[in-house]
């Protein structure tokens, strides 16, 4: 077995990926973006449901967690379940979060709602030299969007429409 620091990483197992992502997720309820960033590679490719683009490097994630760490000051994180896939440095895993929308996000389609939300969703990663190199974020961005009283793309798109 390998530990999160080890410098060579073919492959994870169960007890490995559970201590990882009991250090990523207590980083992120800990709202610290030098501990969530010491976990991922400084060239990590991290692409989330949530943010319009894929971010590349610390930079790109820093100023993302900061934003919804702003928006969301009680975001809280809880792991379900850890997923190694056989014989690779890969892994998923099933989290829950929980957080109220008490800030906006640079849109006036996302204004402050003070909505309460609960969601579950997957993480998917790829790891080097211990730490994660690449992150998949997947949940229902329907969902977070309905259960924080945010208008839907499709929705906004309609309200502008001139016809």
């Amino acid at each position: 077995m390998t530990y999160p620091n080890d410098t060579t990483q073919d492959s994870v197992d169960s007890a490995w990926v559970m201590e990882f992502s009991r250090r990523f997720l207590a980083a992120w309820n800990d709202h610290d973006p030098d501990q969530v960033l010491d976990l991922l590679t400084t060239d990590v490719v991290y692409d989330d449901d949530s943010w319009p683009t894929v971010m590349h490097g610390h930079g790109e994630v820093r100023v993302w967690l900061e934003t919804l760490w702003h928006n969301l000051p009680d975001l809280e994180f809880e792991v379900l379940g850890v997923y190694p896939m056989p014989e690779q440095p890969r892994a998923a895993v099933h989290w829950r979060f929980r957080c109220t929308m008490t800030g906006h996000f640079d849109s006036p389609d996302s204004p402050a709602t003070d909505k309460h939300c609960e969601l579950e969703g997957t993480d998917i990663y790829k790891f080097r030299d211990g730490r994660a190199c690449s992150v998949r974020t997947i949940m229902n961005i329907a969902d977070l969007n309905r259960q924080l009283d945010i208008p839907s793309p499709s929705a906004s798109a309609a309200n502008a429409s001139p016809n």
